[in-house]
């Protein structure tokens, strides 16, 4: 599999320190090179430090010009990241200037229109494009670097007062990065979430405020590794697989396996099982929560092409049944957004009859009767049911019950990965 991304500073592995004299340095450990060494894909990285959108498209369009000529190999994938640049400012007239406007530096509408060019472009000759949110600015730091001998107060006034506004602007340019994926059918990698879905976030950024820092870069790369493995084909999974056997008798894996990996929604358990291979995709699932409410969890296992992928997440307060219907919603959302499982037909066993008789019968009636169950009342989770209604209507997808703890093996896996969920958020 051939990867060839356009990106800025975060894909390209900028990392700051401060009093160090240099502007920035660049790690070896940049998140696509993590990945790229765990999945043995080719990865030709063009990202650049300072890069905005409308830059990044004059460089994409020559290269999109030499692999129409031929003089450079088609990629699978085309990897396009930007937004932090766009939505910053050129600070120098501001300070000198606060008073009158100042527009970003790739206003928003150029922003999306240019990036719809480009993931445009990519379709037009079968490249998948694939798009990545923000990290998390921390927009204490980001001042502190933006206002750096510069007048500090002129700034402020600009942003109105208080530095919240350059995280309200990260963000607004990072909800329509999202929105235009959305709604065009685009694969996303939310990294913002990622980040902010660990528990201090701030911990993974460097001082600056906006890029992220060698820890940070570990956790993009398990993101990305999770990610991609799904465009793997199967026989170089299992190469790569028998290589990393091969480091881990060398010493080499023993060493990553003591670093504690972080299984979230976003970031899931990079674990795969070679199995038999069959057309149909299995899935199991199940949810739980200790109190309900309480801490939950959930765990997924999806079989396909020969490989168990495991994927777990949890919340902090949640309920049984919503950590149920989230396991299916997780399954589901594999699968709708793996371009190798388009048209298969989908098996999913549940130990719950909550979520299979909810959505296979109970689901039409509460829709006939505007979300209301037979007493009149409010349908419970219909934020969660509405997305699961979605992606059950968009796939083949045959719901099957199964007993939970009855010494089925899948499912006691997910039951597994629900309770070590619940144990992040209980243990002491």
């Amino acid at each position: 599999m051939r990867i060839t991304v356009f990106g800025d500073s975060i894909l390209k592995g900028v990392t700051t320190t401060p009093d160090s004299g240099r502007i920035f340095d660049v790690t070896e450990n940049d998140s696509l090179s993590l990945a790229q060494r765990k999945l043995g894909f080719e990865l030709d990285n063009r990202s650049v430090y300072g890069n905005i959108i409308t830059k990044s498209k004059v460089k994409f369009d020559k290269y999109i010009a030499k692999v129409d000529s031929g003089e450079l190999p088609k990629p699978d994938i085309c990897i396009i990241e930007s937004g932090g640049n766009d939505c910053d400012y050129d600070w120098n007239p501001v300070s000198e200037n606060p008073d009158v406007p100042h527009q970003p530096k790739v206003p928003l509408k150029e922003f999306i229109e240019t990036l719809d060019v480009m993931v445009k472009e990519c379709q037009k000759r079968d490249i998948k494009p694939v798009l990545m949110t923000m990290p998390a600015l921390v927009h204490e730091r980001w001042f502190e670097t933006i206002s750096k001998n510069l007048n500090r107060e002129n700034i402020l006034r600009f942003i109105g007062g208080n530095t919240d506004k350059l995280y309200r602007n990260h963000e607004i340019y990072n909800i329509y990065l999202t929105d235009y994926a959305n709604r065009n059918n685009i694969q996303i990698v939310d990294m913002r979430l990622a980040l902010l879905e660990t528990e201090d976030y701030r911990e993974y950024m460097c001082m600056d405020g906006i890029h992220p820092n060698e820890k940070g870069y570990e956790l993009m790369g398990r993101v990305w590794e999770n990610f991609l493995s799904y465009f793997m084909p199967v026989n170089q999974k299992k190469e790569n697989a028998a290589v990393n056997a091969g480091s881990s008798e060398s010493g080499t894996a023993g060493k990553n396996a003591s670093v504690e990996t972080e299984k979230t929604a976003t970031v899931e358990t990079a674990k795969n099982t070679a199995i038999a291979e069959t057309d149909e995709i299995i899935i199991y699932t199940d949810g739980g929560c200790s109190g309900n409410p309480g801490p939950g969890g959930w765990g997924v296992v999806v079989i396909a092409g020969g490989v168990a992928k495991q994927l777990s997440g949890g919340e902090a307060l949640t309920t049984n049944n919503r950590m149920e219907l989230s396991a299916a919603i997780a399954a589901l959302s594999v699968v709708k957004n793996t371009p190798s499982f388009e048209g298969k037909p989908v098996k999913v066993n549940i130990d719950s009859q909550y979520v299979k008789n909810g959505i296979t019968s109970w689901i039409k009636g509460w829709k006939a009767k505007g979300w209301q169950t037979a007493d009149k009342k409010p349908v419970k989770n219909q934020d969660l049911w509405e997305k699961l209604d979605v992606l059950n209507s968009s796939l083949s997808v045959e719901w099957n019950w199964v007993k939970g703890h009855a010494g089925i093996e899948y499912n006691e896996v997910c039951d597994q990965l629900c309770q070590d969920e619940i144990h992040k958020f209980t243990k002491k």
